[in-house]
């Protein structure tokens, strides 16, 4: 009697609005994946920015479902997420209990906003550095977008009070912020003397410029290699899932 194997669940977690399909960052990677070892599922959570929920809370309600979703399947499980996506991913993972992260092979994400440090420089993710650890994890991020990749205190401010912003917080979370910074100044604390040092604010515009030009293209921009960050992450899942 033959038994056949379970394959190997990939779960894509798609980044701010991008659609459920082929078209998405991540399905980008699993396009070069072929044959029966794996199965392909994506996360149906809403990517969206503050419509109808906000990016803090959307976070918050979906990454109890992704580890449950980990937790339901019968066998090995690889996680792939884009921008908003990878930081539901690893934010999930980081959660996960022992026993559901032991199913975990593999961890793949492009462009994090919790990216930790990884090189020698002070830059990680724009949100702050949440590691992942426990399991084999690989991040993918060009060094010119400033949502990976990023020390510039403007940049971070923005991302502290953006992830609460929704169709019932809007102006409260654009008045949370303009306060914020004001009472700063005011009190000439340490953060605004970081957002108010020479060269921070154009910095911050450059960050923005570097996003804008190479945040969509990681499917098409090269690493060292000449090969794309989407083909070459979609090599390393190759390898975990034999």
């Amino acid at each position: 009697m033959t038994t056949t194997a379970v394959p190997v669940l990939i779960i894509r977690c798609r980044g701010i609005g991008e659609l459920p399909n082929q078209t998405n960052m991540c399905a980008r990677v699993t396009a070069r994946l072929t044959g029966n070892h794996y199965v392909i599922r994506e996360l149906n959570w809403p990517a969206q920015y503050g419509t109808p929920l906000a990016f803090n809370e959307g976070i918050r309600v979906w990454t109890p479902r992704l580890i449950d979703m980990v937790r339901d399947y019968p066998g090995r499980v690889i996680i792939l997420g884009f921008s908003a996506g990878a930081k539901l991913a690893g934010d999930a993972v980081a959660a996960m209990p022992p026993e559901v992260l032991a199913k975990v092979i593999g961890v793949g994400l492009i462009a994090d906003p919790s990216q930790p440090y990884l090189d020698a420089t002070d830059k990680c993710g724009i949100l702050g550095a949440r590691p992942v650890d426990g399991v084999p994890a690989v991040w993918k991020w060009h060094p010119r977008d400033m949502i990976p990749y990023t020390n510039n205190p403007i940049l971070r401010e923005v991302g502290k009070v953006s992830g609460e912003f929704g169709l019932g917080g809007r102006i409260d979370v654009a008045g949370n912020g303009i306060r914020r910074v004001l009472a700063m100044a005011r009190a000439n604390t340490a953060e605004w003397q970081k957002i108010n040092a020479p060269g921070v604010l154009p910095g911050a515009l450059n960050g923005v410029r570097g996003y804008l030009e190479v945040h969509p293209r990681y499917d098409t921009l090269r690493e060292g290699n000449g090969r794309t960050y989407t083909d070459n992450l979609a090599d390393w899942v190759k390898s975990l899932g034999r």
